[in-house]
């Protein structure tokens, strides 16, 4: 992609957007002023001028080598797609963070391009947090999947596949350069069924036994009837002599059972393991932190 300086004579082309209202978007910078020092906004930009090509090229020149940067006419098509998601953070006066995705036209599901994720500021986990929020967005939004490009490693030897697998991103397409394809499912798994047991299968009523008895057998416990009857033969055994009465059985000790009040265990706070950094990249790029195109 070669590089291109916006020229002022070329019309500004209108960008339309709906995202400037969604509140989401200020909860972003809520949570993300708190890796910032100043004041944050986002700006979604109505066109494209003169200066959103700057803005956007300042961040491109500082996290994208020069064969993977945008011209300015390259931008106008991509402007045009549907459902566009085009926005920057701006650190005062500086933009700093810059997202650009739309719905995919070339999926038959809804599915959100993320077509380029850069971010200045590194080593801080700005952009776990970006994107986060992105996914919530895609969610809300009922997109079924992400999809981006990037690279297994870039130049600098920064590992971008791994940033984006802990954001639920698997491999769907692999280019022999090392360029590759990855894919986020939005769509939560169906919970598994229970294996269901077979019930136990009854006899009926008129079954005959598994065992039955030989037939010259005597009847098992038969009990006695009018005409069998039953009698009791007298006893043999000669009566007890008379004498002492037993001597008394002195009542049982009461069994003493110690007890003691155990101090109240304190169970120590939990620990809030802090998030591990690790560089975002769509779109192959020279960014350490996020980056993607």
């Amino acid at each position: 992609m070669a590089m291109e300086t916006a020229n002022s004579a070329v019309a500004p082309l209108p960008i339309v957007q709906t995202e400037g209202d969604n509140i989401l978007w200020s909860q972003l910078v809520t949570e993300l002023s708190r890796h910032y020092e100043g004041t944050l906004k986002v700006v979604f930009p109505a066109e494209l001028d003169e200066r959103t090509d700057s803005w956007f090229r300042a961040i491109e020149d500082y996290n994208f080598r020069a064969e993977l940067r945008y011209s300015f006419d390259e931008m106008k098509p991509i402007l045009s797609k549907p459902e566009l998601l085009f926005l920057f953070v701006f650190k005062g006066e500086l933009p700093e963070i810059v997202v650009l995705g739309y719905t995919n036209p070339n999926e038959p599901d809804r599915v959100f391009r993320l077509d380029t994720f850069a971010i200045n500021k590194r080593g801080k986990g700005i952009g776990h947090i970006v994107m986060d929020f992105l996914v919530k967005w895609a969610r809300a939004k009922q997109y079924l999947a992400i999809t981006l490009d990037t690279e297994e490693t870039d130049e600098k030897g920064i590992r971008l596949q791994r940033f984006y697998e802990k954001h639920k991103f698997v491999v769907v397409a692999r280019e022999p350069n090392g360029d590759i394809t990855m894919k986020c499912s939005l769509v939560e798994p169906s919970p598994a069924l229970p294996a269901s047991t077979p019930p136990a299968s009854v006899p009926p009523a008129d079954a005959p036994p598994d065992n039955p008895p030989p037939a010259n057998a005597p009847p098992a416990n038969t009990p006695p009837t009018q005409s069998q009857p039953v009698t009791t033969p007298p006893s043999t055994t000669p009566p007890a002599p008379a004498g002492p009465p037993p001597a008394s059985t002195p009542p049982p000790a009461t069994a003493l059972i110690a007890t003691a009040t155990l101090p109240a265990t304190t169970t120590p706070p939990l620990t809030t393991a802090s998030a591990t950094t690790t560089p975002a990249v769509t779109r192959p790029s020279d960014t350490s932190d996020s980056s993607s195109k």
